[in-house]
């Protein structure tokens, strides 16, 4: 059984890019109240919003799958962290995806 719940939850963190922030911020709401999870909600909010724009960007440019695999979003993820530039990104999502059209 253990290692089903184990397998469910990979494939759960595989269709969820912003899990681990959905868990902090209803781990912090059971505990507290909503204003002391303030960071923590904004942090979600802000990582869905990010991987929406990630999907929608994608998808105008027919890039699939529209939301980037597990290992691809993890080096998206930290060109935005480290250049906090969206069009950044973008652009590296595109030259990314003509690389491996010409592999």
């Amino acid at each position: 059984m253990e290692a089903r719940s184990k397998a469910n939850l990979e494939l759960l963190k595989a269709r969820e890019p912003c899990y681990d922030e959905s868990v902090l911020s209803l781990k912090c709401l059971e505990a507290g109240d909503k204003e002391s999870c303030e960071k923590e909600i904004n942090n979600y909010k802000k990582c869905k919003q990010f991987w929406y724009d990630v999907y929608n960007f994608r998808k105008l440019h027919g890039i699939k799958p529209f939301l980037p695999e597990p290992n691809d979003r993890i080096s998206i993820k930290e060109s935005f962290l480290e250049s906090r530039n969206f069009k950044l990104v973008c652009d590296e999502i595109l030259r990314e995806d003509l690389k491996r059209k010409t592999q």
